[in-house]
């Protein structure tokens, strides 16, 4: 009867479309535990409620870089203009998820992104770990440190720029028809 309802359970929880709407089931199971569970795992609720918030929460930066849209500005066009070149979200329209990145730096969002998942995911499967092994568990794990967007330590100063080659601009048709002039 167990695996019976263990796949029942497991075919609600597939059912959901959205990780939102999983976390949701989640909570609301967590928040449901007897008595039993609780006296055997006494952090249980309030550690996996701080997991879920924190989830809730890289969920909207993570939809921010991966959603916003993007502009390139070459180094002729940012020297003309005056701008850094590089990678940029492209907020001029106002997209929402731009604006928030507007004065972000894209790689530093994208990495404490990759690194916040993976703490996460290293919590939330040492929590499973606990759960499961019944009678004697391993002790409760304590809540991870998150990544910070401090800068990175691997880089001391800024990224050597790459060596350009510069192009001699285009002739205009005026220039092209005058010729040499003469010594």
């Amino acid at each position: 009867m167990g695996d019976e309802m263990d796949d029942k359970f497991m075919q609600v929880w597939q059912s959901a479309q959205s990780d939102r709407a999983k976390r949701s089931m989640l909570e609301g199971a967590v928040r449901g535990l007897s008595v039993m569970e609780i006296r055997e795992h006494p952090r249980a609720e309030e550690d996996i409620i701080w997991l879920l918030r924190r989830v809730d929460t890289l969920e909207e930066d993570r939809n921010n870089i991966v959603h916003a849209p993007l502009e390139y500005h070459s180094s002729v066009v940012s020297a003309v203009l005056g701008w850094e070149p590089g990678v940029k979200p492209d907020h001029i329209w106002g997209n929402k998820r731009a604006i928030k990145l507007k004065d972000k730096d894209l790689l530093t969002e994208y990495r404490y992104c990759r690194d916040a998942v993976g703490v996460m995911r290293d919590y939330a499967e040492a929590i499973q770990d606990v759960w499961i092994q019944g009678k004697k568990p391993e002790p409760w794990p304590e809540r991870p440190q998150l990544p910070n967007r401090g800068p990175r330590k691997t880089h001391p100063g800024p990224r050597p720029q790459r060596a350009t080659t510069q192009l001699p601009l285009p002739l205009q048709p005026s220039e092209a028809l005058q010729g040499k002039p003469e010594d």
